[in-house]
């Protein structure tokens, strides 16, 4: 079991670590410093706050100070995600909010151009009364 946590691992940490909990439980003799070393395979950075909480923690081979320490690490991680997310909302809206203002002018200018299109119009059916009455 030993060599098979130190090589490269291609499972993903909670498959292996589930798997070492489950051979664990048949292995009362087995003595603590070998058993330490086996735990010691294992980066606790490396499993989901999910199985962090729900798997590792109940087996009680690790410290729930270092579990905690590791959540801590994943909130910190997710709190930056998410102000750098609210900083790129924060620039989204200010660039929709310049956006909004160019097509309010945009529409201003559209405004003025149909009512020089409709002054011109009445000035060419004006005209054109002009020319057939003579």
């Amino acid at each position: 079991m030993q060599a098979l946590l130190k090589y490269e691992k291609t499972s993903t940490e909670i498959v292996l670590f589930t798997a070492l909990s489950k051979w664990l439980e048949n292995k009362a003799s087995l003595p603590a410093n070998v058993r330490m070393e086996m735990l010691s395979c294992f980066n606790l950075e490396r499993f989901t706050k999910n199985d962090l909480v729900n798997i590792v923690r109940k087996t009680n081979f690790f410290e729930d100070k270092d579990i905690c320490d590791v959540l801590e690490k994943h909130l910190e991680n997710q709190l930056k995600q998410l102000q750098a997310k609210d900083k790129y909302i924060g620039e989204a809206n200010k660039l929709i909010d310049r956006m909004h203002g160019q097509i309010e002018a945009l529409h201003g200018q559209i405004e003025a151009q149909q009512t020089t299109i409709e002054e011109s119009e009445r000035r060419i059916k004006e005209a054109l009364m002009v020319l057939m009455t003579q």
